[in-house]
């Protein structure tokens, strides 16, 4: 991931707050059965991955009291998401990512902005040049460790990010070191806050003892290093050469 050049960060947090990103059900049905099931495990915030008014009103239905965002996978196109502004609006929706294709076209969030909306984006984009022509245009800023670049450019990221007086979310729906990394960022950040755990069960983890939520939090493993130790016979099990 990377060799932080940096002075070593003080720890600000042995544990941080989890948000369930589910993943996309497409029926209001399925999208209110998990928005509940989340909100009876503890989380307080959760994302939706939908694109119809009525899967993200019943997400709202379900969670009254929750904070929510809509992450459309860029499948809402520009248009329509002004078109949709007032019913997100009306939704209290905290943020809509990467609503329109290509995800690192600034116009359409603007636009969105000029309506608005919070517009978070930035999971795809590699090192901090990649981010500094399209971050003042965002309100969330969401790097990924493990495709901005390392540790390092993680941390010049959020670093301009906070300079900019922008909100810092990274993409972290991880199963491997990423996983682990993304921990050790949110022990370090105080403006890492909010953890995306993607609410799915797979199955089988790749690292052995992977921290996981309970009651919407994640202890952060104290472990050397990133704290990742692979699980051999998980390996062994799925290897394909």
């Amino acid at each position: 991931f990377g060799a932080c050049l940096m002075a070593e960060p003080a720890l600000v947090r042995d544990g941080v707050r989890a948000y369930a990103s589910l993943v996309r059900y497409g029926t209001p049905e399925l999208v209110r059965h998990f928005s509940e099931k989340a909100l009876s495990q503890g989380y307080t915030d959760l994302k939706l991955h939908e694109i119809e008014e009525a899967c993200i009103a019943a997400g709202r239905a379900a969670a009254p009291d929750a904070t929510i965002t809509v992450d459309a996978n860029c499948q809402i196109g520009r248009q329509r998401m002004l078109a949709m502004a007032p019913f997100l609006k009306a939704q209290r929706i905290d943020w809509l990512e990467e609503p329109t294709f290509p995800p690192e076209d600034t116009g359409p969030w603007r636009d969105a902005a000029a309506l608005g909306l919070s517009i978070a984006a930035g999971e795809n984009l590699c090192t901090l040049e990649g981010f500094l022509p399209v971050m003042p245009s965002l309100a969330v800023v969401q790097p990924s460790v493990t495709k901005v670049g390392g540790i390092t450019e993680f941390l010049r990221v959020s670093e301009a990010a906070r300079a900019m007086g922008k909100r810092l979310a990274p993409h972290s729906p991880y199963f491997g070191p990423g996983y682990w990394a993304s921990l050790q960022l949110a022990a370090v950040l105080p403006e890492f806050d909010l953890f995306e755990y993607l609410y799915v069960e797979p199955e089988a983890r790749c690292g052995l003892s992977a921290p996981r939520p309970v009651g919407g939090a994640i202890a952060i493993p104290d472990a050397p290093g990133i704290g990742f130790e692979p699980d051999r016979a998980v390996v062994e099990r799925y290897r394909t050469s």
